[in-house]
């Protein structure tokens, strides 16, 4: 059985099995401006995407469609933990459906999200006694980047920097994060909350 596997910017392309293409998501994406993807329609048995994380990868619609066009079989999204997404052709329909109808639900949303917001401005209006600073209690660091995969640097670095050194004043931190952070002392408890599909 032939595989195409198409590798996301900040994954480590696998090395290929036998039977198996490996295309970097740069090269995929120049095979498709180019045509060069024209000669591999419907010559793979199946195509999948690595990507970081499953339940961060989002609606990739139109990557998704030109790996069908060049499998005959399955289509997937897989993840560095093994995780799958098949991409059926009901979830591409789906897809597609919601592409066309989001400009539709924009109001529904934003009006969603006013409201939500409006609930959490409420609770914080709501009086407390204020206390001393407890420097003993665990600080509670919430990290909200969309950016997934990354490793090191920029606003990785800073927030690994400042965890592994915060529990040196205070109790150990709790991180509320979106994606890992793999310089992060191990000791310090990480709680990953996925963003919705529904943004």
């Amino acid at each position: 059985m032939t595989r195409l596997t198409v590798v996301r910017s900040g994954m480590p392309a696998p090395n290929p099995a036998p039977g198996e293409t490996v295309l970097t998501y740069d090269q995929f994406r120049a095979e498709l401006r180019t045509g060069g993807l024209m000669k591999r329609l419907f010559r793979a048995g199946e195509s999948r995407l690595l990507v970081h994380r499953v339940s961060s990868a989002g609606r990739p619609l139109a990557t998704a469609l030109a790996l069908h066009a060049v499998s005959r079989g399955s289509v997937a999204i897989e993840d560095a933990e093994g995780r799958r997404r098949e991409i059926s052709l009901g979830v591409l329909g789906r897809w597609i459906a919601e592409v066309a109808l989001e400009p539709l639900r924009v109001p529904n949303v934003v009006a969603g999200v006013a409201r939500e917001v409006a609930r959490l401005e409420a609770i914080v209006r709501e009086p407390r006694t204020m206390t001393d600073i407890d420097l003993s209690a665990s600080p509670l660091y919430l990290r909200t980047d969309l950016s997934f995969g990354i490793r090191a640097g920029g606003s990785v670095g800073h927030t690994a920097g400042v965890l592994n050194n915060l529990g040196h004043f205070t109790g150990a931190p709790i991180l509320i994060t979106t994606d890992d952070i793999p310089t992060l002392d191990p000791r310090i408890e990480v709680v990953i909350v996925a963003p919705s599909d529904a943004y």
